[in-house]
């Protein structure tokens, strides 16, 4: 996984997932240190370089991985920096989304009789489609998007303004 940081003001960056063009941090320049965020804006660390932003971030977030979220006794949600996903159960079992796209399975709705296995081929494809992201091939997929973000070269770059080498 890629990331970039984009500027947002003066001493005050974003990072963003290079893939997913997910913003996953922050970093702000505070008393001559660089202050690092998390997409919650909570501070994680400070390094003292610019440099050291995206080190710093990537290391905070493989110990602290998103965890899934109960939302209520029958949603759980879990923030990635890809996509939010989503197990909801319906009166037939367990349904999953990633954002708004349902998951499916041989073209049909996906149903599981439990959460954690809902849970577990969520986790499996949240990055499918996305740029360098590998397909799992189980059968199971998301609902299509008809016209995803990616799908326009450039298009990102340019929606992004001033990027930080």
């Amino acid at each position: 996984m890629g990331y970039v940081l984009e500027r947002m003001g003066d001493n005050y960056f974003a990072i963003a997932n290079d893939n997913s063009d997910c913003c996953v941090g922050y970093v702000r320049l505070r008393g001559g240190l660089y202050e690092i965020r998390d997409e919650d804006s909570e501070v994680v660390t400070t390094v003292g370089s610019l440099d050291e932003a995206i080190p710093a971030l990537v290391v905070y977030i493989e110990q602290n991985p998103p965890q899934w979220e109960c939302e209520g006794v029958f949603r759980y949600t879990k923030n990635t920096e890809y996509a939010v996903l989503r197990v909801e159960w319906e009166k037939a079992g367990w349904l999953a989304f990633r954002d708004d796209c349902l998951l499916m399975q041989n073209g049909q709705s996906a149903i599981f009789s439990s959460l954690e296995e809902a849970q577990r081929v969520a986790d499996a494809h949240y990055r499918d489609g996305y740029p360098n992201s590998e397909f799992v091939f189980d059968g199971f997929a998301w609902s299509s998007i008809l016209d995803p973000w990616w799908s326009y070269p450039g298009r990102i770059l340019a929606l992004r303004g001033e990027l930080v080498p």
